[in-house]
């Protein structure tokens, strides 16, 4: 997999680490590009070289990054996990003609008030990037996971999660114990290798 971090790209891979080691204990690789990265064109083609199949994943504003850079021939599955805008002053629509499967997968007490703890919503509606956001052909394949319980920060390190959650700056899983917030990891993971082994 290609990853992309939050903050488009440009925040550390290190606070995302917990979760990337388990992906990588199903025998699947992961590349994160550096910031503002410009050789995608050839990264995915050796990539496509070594591997039997190259998908892009992108957590937060990091979508955008992903989805500014999937237009590649050989790239044919995206995963959006809790995806923003970042050009919500002009409406833009994201034309991805060669992609077969998108996958979204929203963390749901990301764009709503939580309370229990109490918290508002990290991504407001006006930001939240949608299926209506992307222009795909018409052979596609659109699949939406929610998980109702989890927040937009309990994809990462657990000591990061947990301190986003306490702070109340994005309110997460009420169960804050490790193991729990590492079953998160691999139910996301499972995702990915569904993903993986597919045909499309």
């Amino acid at each position: 997999i290609v990853f992309f971090t939050g903050g488009s790209n440009s925040i550390s891979h290190r606070i995302y680490d917990d979760f990337l080691k388990n992906v990588q204990k199903q025998n699947i690789s992961v590349y994160v590009p550096s910031f503002n990265y410009e050789y995608m064109n050839y990264l995915i083609r050796i990539l496509t070289r070594k591997y039997k199949k190259v998908i892009m994943i992108g957590h937060s504003s990091g979508c955008n990054t992903l989805l500014n850079n999937c237009n590649y021939t050989n790239i044919k599955n995206i995963i959006l996990i809790d995806p923003v805008k970042t050009t919500f002053f002009n409406k833009k629509t994201f034309f991805l003609p060669y992609i077969n499967s998108v996958l979204f997968i929203h963390a749901m007490k990301s764009y709503k008030i939580s309370y229990n703890p109490y918290g508002l919503p990290f991504i407001p509606n006006f930001l939240r990037l949608q299926k209506k956001d992307i222009d795909l052909n018409k052979d596609n394949n659109i699949q939406i996971v929610e998980f109702d319980q989890y927040g937009h920060s309990d994809i990462l390190n657990p000591y990061i999660s947990n301190f986003m959650h306490y702070t109340r700056i994005t309110t997460g899983h009420e169960n804050r114990n490790l193991s729990h917030l590492h079953n998160y990891y691999s139910k996301i993971t499972n995702l990915i290798k569904n993903i993986i082994d597919s045909t499309f």
